[in-house]
């Protein structure tokens, strides 16, 4: 009945469809390790965040070349020193609830020499690419920062070169070890997301939006991997039922063939042998002579 699946053209259509479920499968599970791997982060970043402050030194490392271990990120840590205004660098083409701007990095000189990346916050660009906003200027004198311990841009590229705009240096990424040369200055590995500034001498200082907490919802990884799920049993149970239709149609084919009547033209078979047909008329009884036996 099912023989026809072992010809070219069937097994071509399953190999296409086993091949075609398997892809499906993989991508749902493609999906599903983002959505365990986007849980871990949403974890770690909730466990950082939440965690007791801790100085500066203990989690970012005292070279430029050196990276912070990948637990240290988000983690609150605190630092006081000195701003470096004139060592000021943005990061151009950030992106936040407002729109597209720059962050505003400024060095800070700690009292034991090392200085330190901080990311103050975030101004909104002006409508010209090649204008700046008006950058609030930092806390003068000694201040203490409160922030968020992270992770500068891996390797040293295109994004991470300093470009000019109105004399002002701009970045497109960080990267600590780039900076450290360009700006001449023995930096810290990492950087620190301001939350608090406070300056020692009480005196206020304009306000900027901080860096917040990257979104932690889940995305829609689940649904993707669902989806993908359905669209595999799907395919395999639509197969299924072609394969099933495939066979059926053959075999009442096959029947339709046995079952085939008689043609009604058809001479009939009794009538070939030579013998009285019910068509035929009865025999002329005087054509015949009788013998009375005595």
């Amino acid at each position: 009945m099912y023989r026809f699946l072992l010809t070219p053209k069937w097994l071509a259509s399953i190999a296409g469809v086993v091949i075609a479920i398997l892809v499906m499968i993989g991508l749902a599970n493609w999906q599903l390790d983002r959505l365990y791997t986007k849980r871990a982060a949403n974890a770690a970043i909730t466990a950082s965040a939440k965690a007791a402050v801790v100085p500066a030194d203990t989690l970012l490392p005292a070279s430029a070349k050196e990276a912070p271990k990948g637990s240290a990120e988000w983690h609150r840590v605190s630092v006081t020193g000195t701003y470096l205004v004139d060592k000021t660098v943005l990061i151009r083409g950030s992106t936040t609830d407002q729109g597209v701007g720059f962050e505003v990095v400024v060095p800070l000189k700690a009292a034991d020499g090392s200085v330190y990346l901080i990311d103050r916050g975030f101004v909104l660009a002006p409508s010209s690419a090649d204008q700046l906003p008006t950058i609030p200027d930092a806390p003068k004198g000694q201040v203490d920062v409160t922030g968020r311990a992270r992770l500068t841009h891996a390797s040293i590229g295109s994004a991470t070169e300093i470009d000019l705009i109105q004399g002002t240096r701009t970045v497109r990424a960080l990267n600590t070890e780039s900076l450290a040369h360009a700006l001449k200055l023995k930096l810290s590995g990492g950087y620190v997301t301001a939350l608090e500034e406070v300056p020692a001498d009480g005196a206020s200082y304009p306000k900027i939006e901080r860096i917040a907490l990257p979104n932690l919802d889940e995305g829609p990884h689940l649904s993707y991997a669902v989806q993908w799920f359905l669209f595999a049993g799907l395919s395999f149970v639509a197969f299924l039922y072609l394969i099933k239709r495939e066979g059926d149609l053959r075999l009442l084919g096959d029947d339709d063939w046995d079952d085939e009547p008689f043609d009604d033209d058809e001479p009939d078979r009794a009538g070939t042998s030579g013998g009285p047909t019910g068509d035929d008329p009865p025999p002329d009884p005087s054509k015949y002579s009788t013998k009375v036996l005595h």
